[in-house]
């Protein structure tokens, strides 16, 4: 068994990690309403551990798993490779990216409008995402990135810098200030733990807008 409830000296709920390779044990915080793996799993990983096929190993025994799995691939007859010529689009599929980059790209800001991407342009003209990028660094713009990456970017960047003079002030100052640092470090994980779920809606957003365009053309 990978997961078990247990309580913590004070009573707070806690779950056990139980490596299923070596059996050794790594205790977590966890809510016990919302499940073992829902709360330990991301906070072991943290610690070098893995959940794979939900299989829950140590730091030590992934390494020796991966050891084992480059070991085996590196004795695997080779297989040979047939040079194919590469893909190209057409002219009319040419005209075709070039017509919805000129609607979904900032030619001025040099790079895409909102949450599109190369990736999302061709997915809805069904090319290849190579094609996409190909073409908007000829004629439209170096950048893949968009609007709203760019700005989470800026956003990770402030918040970097903050969370490097928290950690100064934490490690120079007396103990009040370090309870005052440990504080804002603590505001500083809730911050970066919204940017996360931003970039998650980024993500699930990507290529909205550009699909729109594309059912009215």
């Amino acid at each position: 068994m990978s997961f078990e409830f247990v309580r913590g000296d004070h009573g707070q709920p806690r779950v056990r990690c139980i490596c299923d390779d070596c059996g050794r044990e790594e205790v977590v915080a966890g809510d016990h309403a919302r499940g073992e793996a829902a709360q330990a799993v991301p906070k072991v990983q943290r610690l070098g551990w893995s959940y794979i096929n939900k299989k829950l190993r140590c730091g030590q025994c992934e390494a020796k798993r991966k050891v084992k799995k480059m070991a085996k691939s590196k004795s695997a007859p080779a297989v040979a490779v047939v040079d194919e010529p590469l893909r190209r689009p057409t002219m009319a599929q040419k005209r075709e990216i070039m017509g919805l980059l000129q609607d979904v790209y900032d030619v001025e800001a040099g790079r895409y409008k909102g949450s599109d991407t190369d990736a999302a342009v061709a997915d809805v003209l069904g090319v290849m995402p190579g094609w996409v990028a190909e073409i908007r660094e000829e004629f439209y713009g170096p950048d893949g990135g968009n609007a709203d990456i760019e700005g989470l970017a800026a956003r990770l960047d402030s918040f970097l810098s903050a969370a490097a003079v928290e950690v100064e002030i934490a490690l120079t100052s007396c103990k009040a200030e370090v309870e005052v640092a440990i504080s804002n470090c603590r505001g500083r994980i809730a911050e970066a733990e919204a940017m996360r779920d931003e970039l998650r809606r980024i993500r699930e957003a990507v290529g909205a807008p550009v699909r729109a365009k594309a059912r009215v053309r």
